[in-house]
């Protein structure tokens, strides 16, 4: 593989890998692309985002060979040089497996979108965008909820709440981008009963951690449109509606840099610094219980 410095690297590999709420972009494993290689390698993703990523050879957004799932994903401006710019499935000397539900897979430069090679196979759990008509993993629009060559209407990355910058889904002309000339058709595209994880578990966030669905039915892809954060607690970490001094110690040390804020993944409101004001947020709220936001 190649990054876009074109200097050759051994890809990122993942081996029983499991990911919820993600954010790969080009910079992000040193600009490649993440790899699912061999026969036992498992990569299960959900509420993902995979963005402007290259690869020398194929799969730019995703190159798998072994068991990959994707539930929910976004996978918009990824390349390759020889095929599967969005995700290339097999050609690895070896058979591949993927499973797709309710996956955006659009914008690819170079490669086409999702590519199958030779003794690779394809599981189809409905409620795919594919923009591409051509590489289109097998798929068939109206199959299963599919929707194939139809340009999902992606607004630009942008910071819309939640940990990770996101694309927003256009819900008409001009909004919430200028670039927007209607509404996605992936907004309210995946029957309730179909909303759900790997598990067969309903999935009631998307990639920011904002509830679904947020209309009669869920969105395809990692971003739910219309989703507003929930009410959080400061101080909270642990999400029981209680502040103790443990979680008042790890926001200091979060304001300190001696603590990742990932480890007070409840008690931080989206987009909010962890400062004084914020601790003493959650002071108030370890005396008077979970009234502060």
């Amino acid at each position: 593989m190649e990054g876009p410095s074109g200097i050759s690297a051994r890809p990122v590999e993942a081996v029983g890998t499991s990911e919820h709420g993600s954010y790969v972009k080009q910079g992000v494993y040193a600009g490649y692309p993440p790899a699912n290689f061999g026969a036992t390698a498992t990569l299960t993703l959900t509420d993902c985002i995979l963005i402007g990523n290259f690869a020398g050879f194929h799969g730019g957004g995703i190159a798998n060979g072994g068991t990959a799932t994707l539930t929910n994903c976004t996978l918009s401006g990824n390349s390759a040089r020889a095929g599967g710019g969005g995700i290339a499935n097999g050609g690895i000397d070896n058979s591949a497996t993927l499973t797709l539900r309710s996956t955006i897979v659009a914008n690819s430069p170079a490669g086409g979108d999702c590519v199958m090679y030779v003794d690779s196979t394809i599981t189809d759990n409905g409620h795919n965008l594919i923009e591409d008509a051509t590489n289109l993993c097998g798929l068939t629009n109206g199959v299963n909820g599919n929707i194939v060559g139809v340009d999902p209407l992606l607004s630009p990355l942008a910071a819309n709440g939640g940990p990770t910058q996101t694309h927003a889904l256009c819900t008409g002309a001009g909004v919430p981008d200028a670039s927007c000339t209607g509404k996605s058709p992936a907004i309210d595209a995946v029957p309730t009963a179909a909303c759900v994880d790997a598990q067969g578990d309903s999935l009631t966030t998307d990639q920011r951690g904002y509830g679904r669905p947020q209309g009669p039915a869920c969105d395809i892809g990692a971003y739910e449109s219309g989703a507003q954060p929930a009410t959080v607690c400061a101080g909270d970490c642990s999400g029981n509606q209680a502040v103790d001094i443990d979680e008042i110690i790890i926001l200091v040390n979060i304001a300190l840099g001696s603590a990742a804020p990932a480890t007070c993944p409840s008690g931080i409101p989206p987009g909010a610094s962890v400062d004084v004001g914020l601790i003493i947020q959650a002071v108030n709220n370890a005396q008077r219980g979970c009234t502060e936001v």
